[in-house]
C-alpha cells in the first residue's frame, strides 16, 4: 500500500519528474510500482522503458521487485547499469564484445608500463600504478578527458604523459576500459544524429535511481536520451551524494529543475525504516549543510531509543567497550543485526582482529585490509628480519634507503648482503660508510628488543619517521595518513613478548581474516563492518558509528566548504542506516594526545 507521495510519483506518466527519497522512504516500491502503472495501466510498450541503477545487484532487484509485484516471469522492461547499457548501444554501433574490454590486469600493466617510461621514481609501484588509474577513471567521469591529454606541462604534466601513453596503447590493441563505455557513448549520440534518433525512439521512458551518484557524463548521456519527449523520472537524496572521488556531483540533482523548469518535483517524506529518534537526530545534523534541497522528513515509527554517545579515555576504551557489547548481544537476541560503522577501513582491522580472537563472526561486503601486508609494515619487518640476523638482498633493498643512506643498488649485487663490506666499499666516501656502521651497531640494539620497543627505535632512534615525512612530501601525501599506520601497528605489538611470538599473530590473522570474512558473509548473527560509504543502501537493527572525533568525522582532509558538507552527508548516511538504536563514539584522548568529539554530534543532538 503506497502512502499519498509514494502514489503521486509512481502514477507520473509524462514529461521530467524528480523525486527527493528520503532514507527509508520506499524508493524502490515507487519504481517498481511506476513501471507497472505505465505497462499495465498506461499500456506502454515494456521494451520502451529503460531502468537504469549504478550495480548489477541494484539492476537484478529491481527486475525482480517488478516481476513479483506483476505476477510475471520475464519482462520487455530493460533494467540495467550504465555500463551494462552503453555497453549495449557500443555493441550494436560497433560489434564490440566482451574480448573488447581491457581486464583490470591489462589496465594495471599499461598504466605500469606508462610510469616505467615517463621515468617516474616509484618505490611502492602497485600504489603508484592504482593511484594513476584513479585519476584516468576521475577525468573521464568528469569529462576531463575531452582535453587534450598532453597540453601543457604544468602539475599535473606527468599524469598528461601516463594518460597520453595508456590511451595509445589501448588504441594500439582496439580495446576498451570500462569509462571508455561511457566517453564513446557520449560522442556516439552527439555525433551521430540518425543512430541517436534510434535510441530515442527505442527508450521512451528513462527512469533513473540512486540519481545523486550519477557523474557529469552519465548525465549528458542520459539527457541525449531522454530528449526530445524529456520523460526524464529520476530518483534519488540529494543528502546522500557522498562518492565525490569518483565523480559524481550532487549540484548535477540540485540543477535538475533548472535543466528542465517543466519537472515536477515529488518529496518522498516518510521514513519507514528508523525510529522517531534516529530521524531527529539525523535531520538536525543535515539541515548543517547548505547546498541541498530543503525537506522535512518524519519517521512512521514510535521514537524509540535515544540516540546515545560514549566517550572514552582513548581508543582502548572504546575498542573494549564495543567488543564487550556485542559478546553481551550474543548471550542474548541474536537476531540483531549490528554494525560497526568507520569513516575509514583503517581502524576496521583492529576490531576485526579482536572479534576474530573473541569466535564472534564478522562479515562484510568491503575487503578488509590487512594492516601486515602495507609498506610501511613490510619495512619494518624487514629491519626485524636484519636484525635477526637475516642478511638477504630483498630484506637490505627494501630499508637501505629508508631514511636516506645514499647506497646505491648496485652496490650489493649477490643475493646475500654483507654490512661490514659495504662499508668497505664506500671507504671513500666516508659519510656513507658512516652510516653502514651506524645501521650495523641499530641492527644489534635492534635485535635484542622486544616488538614495541623496537618498532619505537626504528620511528625514532634510527629514523624512520623522518623517511616517511619526506616521502609523504614528495609524493604530496597526507604523511598522518602514514604515521597514523605506524601507530596502529606498534599499538598491535604492545602485547608480544618476542618477535617470533608477533610473527606468529600476524600468520594467524593472515591465514583466518578471509576465512572468516566468507564463513560471515553466510552467518546472519555476524557483525557488519564497513565504511560509512560501504554501508550505503544498507540497515541495520543497531549501529555503532566509530571515533566520531574532530579529524575523523569530518576527516582531516576535508578543509573546503563543499568538503565538509560531504563528510556531514556521509555521518548523515551512516545514522540513517539505523533502524533502532544508533550509538556514537567518541574518544578523549589518543595516541596521548587530546581529541576533540566530532562537531556533528553536537549538531546531531542539539534541540533546535
Amino acid at each position: 500500500m503506497l502512502d499519498s507521495t509514494q502514489m503521486e510519483a509512481a502514477r507520473h506518466e509524462n514529461g521530467p519528474c524528480l523525486v527527493l527519497a528520503g532514507p527509508g522512504s520506499g524508493k524502490t516500491t515507487v519504481i517498481t510500482e511506476r513501471i507497472r502503472f505505465l505497462t499495465q495501466e498506461r499500456k506502454k510498450p515494456p521494451e520502451q522503458i529503460l531502468v537504469v541503477t549504478f550495480t548489477k545487484a541494484a539492476a537484478a532487484e529491481m527486475r525482480d521487485r517488478f516481476l513479483l509485484l506483476t505476477g510475471q516471469k520475464q519482462s520487455a522492461v530493460t533494467f540495467g547499469t550504465f555500463h551494462a547499457i552503453f555497453f549495449q548501444i557500443l555493441k550494436h554501433a560497433y560489434g564490440i564484445g566482451a574480448q573488447s574490454i581491457l581486464r583490470e590486469e591489462q589496465r594495471y600493466t599499461l598504466v605500469r608500463n606508462a610510469v616505467l617510461h615517463a621515468g617516474i621514481k616509484c618505490d611502492e609501484e602497485a600504489e603508484c600504478v592504482h593511484d594513476y588509474l584513479r585519476q584516468i577513471s576521475y577525468r573521464k567521469n568528469t569529462m576531463g578527458s575531452n582535453q587534450t591529454a598532453t597540453e601543457g606541462e604544468s602539475a599535473d604534466g606527468l599524469f598528461s604523459r601516463i594518460f597520453a601513453e595508456y590511451e595509445e596503447e589501448k588504441q594500439k590493441r582496439r580495446l576498451f576500459d570500462l569509462d571508455d563505455l561511457l566517453t564513446k557513448t557520449f560522442r556516439l549520440l552527439s555525433e551521430k544524429e540518425e543512430l541517436r534518433r534510434g535510441w530515442q525512439e527505442r527508450f521512451q521512458y528513462l527512469l533513473v535511481d540512486e540519481f545523486q551518484d550519477i557523474n557529469p557524463i552519465q548525465y549528458e548521456i542520459v539527457k541525449l536520451l531522454a530528449a526530445p519527449q524529456d520523460n526524464l523520472f529520476v530518483v534519488g537524496d540529494d543528502d546522500q551524494s557522498i562518492y565525490r572521488f569518483r565523480g559524481a556531483s550532487p549540484e548535477i540533482m540540485l540543477h535538475f529543475p533548472e535543466d528542465y523548469p517543466a519537472c515536477r518535483k515529488v518529496l518522498l517524506g516518510t521514513n519507514y525504516r528508523c525510529t522517531g529518534n534516529v530521524v531527529t537526530a539525523a535531520q538536525r545534523l543535515i539541515r548543517h549543510n547548505q547546498n541541498r534541497f530543503e525537506k522535512e522528513l518524519i519517521s512512521s515509527k514510535e521514537d524509540g531509543a535515544p540516540v546515545t554517545v560514549r566517550t572514552f579515555s582513548d581508543g582502548r576504551g572504546e575498542l573494549a567497550y564495543v567488543i564487550a557489547q556485542l559478546k553481551e548481544q550474543r548471550k542474548g537476541d541474536r537476531r540483531i543485526q549490528t554494525a560497526v560503522l568507520f569513516r575509514t577501513n583503517r581502524r576496521m582491522w583492529t576490531l576485526a582482529e579482536c572479534l576474530m580472537a573473541e569466535d564472534i563472526p564478522i562479515r562484510s561486503k568491503e575487503h578488509i585490509p590487512n594492516p601486515y601486508q602495507h609498506f610501511v609494515a613490510q619495512d619494518l619487518f624487514a629491519y626485524f628480519s636484519l636484525a635477526a640476523g637475516s642478511r638477504k638482498r630483498s630484506d637490505f633493498l627494501r630499508v637501505m634507503n629508508r631514511p636516506k643512506r645514499y647506497l646505491s643498488r648496485n652496490a650489493v649485487p649477490a643475493e646475500t648482503v654483507s654490512l661490514e663490506k659495504l662499508a668497505s666499499a664506500y671507504a671513500e666516501k666516508p659519510w656513507i660508510a658512516e652510516r653502514i656502521q651506524t645501521l650495523i651497531a641499530d641492527l644489534m640494539h635492534l635485535r635484542r628488543m622486544n616488538p614495541y620497543a623496537g618498532v619505537n627505535y626504528i620511528r625514532k632512534k634510527i629514523g624512520y619517521d623522518d623517511f616517511i615525512a619526506e616521502y609523504a612530501n614528495e609524493r604530496n601525501l597526507p604523511v598522518q595518513e602514514l604515521t597514523e599506520r605506524l601507530d596502529d601497528l606498534q599499538e598491535t605489538a604492545r602485547g608480544f613478548a618476542s618477535m617470533e611470538a608477533w610473527k606468529a599473530h600476524i600468520a594467524l590473522f593472515t591465514k583466518e581474516l578471509w576465512q572468516k570474512e566468507k564463513e560471515g558473509a553466510k552467518d546472519p548473527e555476524a557483525v557488519t563492518l564497513a565504511t560509512l560509504h560501504g554501508a550505503k543502501g544498507l540497515e541495520f537493527d543497531r549501529v555503532y558509528l566509530y571515533d566520531m572525533n574532530d579529524g575523523v568525522m569530518p576527516y582531516h582532509k576535508a578543509m573546503l566548504p563543499s568538503e565538509l558538507e560531504e563528510e556531514r552527508r556521509m555521518v548523515y548516511v551512516g545514522m540513517t542506516r539505523a533502524k533502532k538504536e544508533l550509538i556514537l563514539l567518541a574518544v578523549k584522548n589518543e595516541k596521548g594526545e587530546g581529541q576533540v568529539p566530532s562537531p556533528y554530534i553536537a549538531e546531531a543532538l542539539r534541540k533546535d
